[in-house]
């Protein structure tokens, strides 16, 4: 790969952030059915629950490019939808059993 110093930079940047991003979601997204089962969940649960990201990410996806395109204010979307992850991480975790 060719480049100048900082270009290689910046793609070894993004190379590692991707891999330490998505190699622990693939390892462990693999045995997410059988976790489900284990918590007593059955077969037609399992599939909504593993329906549910990619059929959002579907439709949320092509929106946040659609409204920072139009608005011209990328960051400002970003940040949103950051802080919307964060919040539904929050209540997640809020709503866990408790033993």
């Amino acid at each position: 790969m060719k480049g100048s110093k900082k270009t290689l930079r910046i793609f070894w940047t993004l190379f590692a952030f991707n891999a330490l991003f998505y190699v622990p979601g693939a390892t462990f997204g693999a045995y997410i059915g059988v976790y489900y089962r284990s918590k007593g969940m059955n077969v037609s649960q399992i599939g909504l629950l593993s329906a549910i990201g990619p059929l959002l990410a579907l439709i949320l996806q092509p929106l946040w490019g659609i409204i920072s395109a139009r608005r011209g204010r990328h960051m400002a979307v970003l940040r949103l939808a950051l802080a919307g992850s964060a919040a539904e991480l929050n209540i997640c975790s809020s709503l866990q059993a408790k033993p």
